[in-house]
């Protein structure tokens, strides 16, 4: 299977510069398995209770179409078929995404662009869609245009409804790249899915926050020639330039 462009969500240039903020344990995870995790919406919405949220007015307006209120199904499949990629988009690194990941102080972000982590999905065996996220008001977005209406039915368009979230999140500006299981409900009991890919393809550097110490630096260097990718540089954040001439 390869990467699978979605023609119910939006997506940046291709050189769009895109970030993964990680702790250590996540990179080691990483580099060990060869793969990037992707996260169960099951589990974000135990810290986000809107996450992928089948708000009241879409539930209205679907009962405008169709006239029942049967949406629970959709809703369940979604919590317990869709794994989720996060990244953020931004020309620089983000002093905002740093606080949200830096708590220990060794933390590091991977760069790479929104091109190459297409083309790396494409080494992944099931396929995988990218959306970039939207942020909305819930009360007041159309929720109309996610209803498809023929002489013989209507259809939602649930995978939208995967890529919404508040206002609140703006700062985020993030980019998932999703997929939906066919096997069996595990979302629940499933906190995550590694999908095997080349991350030499990948990576276009690594950059430690400027709250790590030396060692961290030199020990990311270490795990990088290890696995093979001691070609991917690996620096200091850019937030650590001194401002002295």
């Amino acid at each position: 299977m390869t990467y699978k462009p979605h023609d119910k969500t939006s997506v940046p240039l291709p050189d769009t510069i895109i970030w993964r903020y990680l702790d250590l344990a996540r990179f080691m995870s990483m580099l060990e398995f060869g793969a990037l995790y992707f996260s169960s919406i099951a589990v974000l919405a135990k810290d986000d209770q809107w996450e992928a949220v089948f708000h009241r007015q879409l539930r209205q307006t679907w009962q405008v179409h169709t006239r029942v209120d049967n949406l629970d199904r959709s809703h369940q499949y979604l919590q317990e078929r869709a794994f989720v990629s996060c990244w953020h988009m931004n020309d620089h690194e983000s002093d905002a995404m740093w606080k949200l990941y830096s708590h220990g102080g060794n933390n590091l972000v991977i760069r790479s662009t929104f091109s190459k982590l297409c083309e790396t999905l494409n080494s992944c065996a099931e396929p995988i869609s990218v959306g970039e996220v939207e942020y909305v008001d819930h009360a007041c977005y159309d929720y109309g245009k996610l209803i498809d209406s023929t002489n013989s039915s209507t259809i939602l368009n649930i995978t939208p409804v995967l890529l919404l979230k508040r206002h609140s999140y703006r700062h985020e500006r993030e980019l998932r790249a999703f997929y939906y299981t066919e096997s069996p409900a595990r979302g629940p009991e499933t906190p995550g899915i590694q999908m095997f890919v080349d991350l030499k393809m990948l990576l276009d550097d690594i950059r430690v926050s400027r709250r790590s110490k030396p060692w961290f630096r030199d020990l990311i260097e270490r795990l990088m020639a290890k696995y093979g990718l001691e070609n991917v540089p690996v620096r200091r954040s850019d937030m650590d330039d001194d401002p002295k001439p």
